[in-house]
């Protein structure tokens, strides 16, 4: 009877451990897995920062928000130098959009040639005056690189990372660079007007040197 009774208790007690026993996850080929930094790894893409799709949120009086994304890299360091590459591409598309098409539209009012004011002036003028190297030294506020492994031929491999970057470029720069812009496309209407004769046409170019120094006093 005592048998009976611990055979019983056994059962009961081994059925307790195998319902709170964890559950093993089937690993599949071409599954991804991700370390999280204190924690190992885990199937579940990690949540990433708040900042990474809401870099407005993080923009302030002083500082406007960018962020880059990277493309896969065996390396931490190469995926977040080419995180850096992606926020400033961000930049470059920022004053593309908010002081380019301004100055296009005044160079459009007066009729003036692309020399003087083209999408693809701006962006040179932009990568002269902050580079990757002056991002990256200067700039940086934080990095998230997620470090993941793919499941193939029944093991894990083919490490790659993937960087975020969140760059803080200070308004008094951004606005240097605006004047730049705006500088340097005023001293190619002087040019055009030293090099034409008709009255008719330096007039207009006369009258876009002005519209541009607005812009430069008015702000964006």
């Amino acid at each position: 009877m005592k048998e009976v009774l611990y055979a019983t208790v056994l059962g009961i007690a081994m059925i307790g451990m195998s319902c709170n026993a964890p559950r093993v996850t089937q690993v599949k080929e071409g599954d991804i897995r991700y370390e999280v930094p204190g924690k190992g790894w885990t199937l579940n893409k990690p949540v990433l920062p708040d900042w990474v799709n809401k870099p407005g949120k993080y923009s302030d009086k002083e500082n406007l928000v960018f962020v880059g994304v990277s493309r896969k890299y065996a390396t931490e360091s190469d995926a977040r130098d080419d995180a850096l590459r992606s926020a400033l591409d961000q930049i470059v598309r920022y004053f593309q959009s908010s002081v380019g098409l301004k100055m296009l539209d005044v160079a459009k009012k007066k009729n003036l040639s692309n020399e003087i004011v083209n999408p693809a002036i701006v962006g040179e003028v932009i990568r002269k005056e902050i580079s990757v190297a002056t991002l990256k030294s200067m700039y940086v506020n934080e990095y998230y690189t997620l470090h993941a492994q793919k499941f193939g031929n029944g093991a894990w491999g083919d490490d790659y990372y993937v960087s975020y970057a969140m760059v803080k470029l200070p308004r008094s720069v951004i606005k240097q660079i605006r004047e730049d812009m705006i500088r340097q496309a005023q001293e190619r209407i002087r040019q055009e007007i030293a090099k034409t004769k008709n009255e008719q046409r330096k007039q207009l170019l006369r009258e876009a040197e002005k519209d541009f120094e607005k812009l430069k006093k008015e702000g964006f």
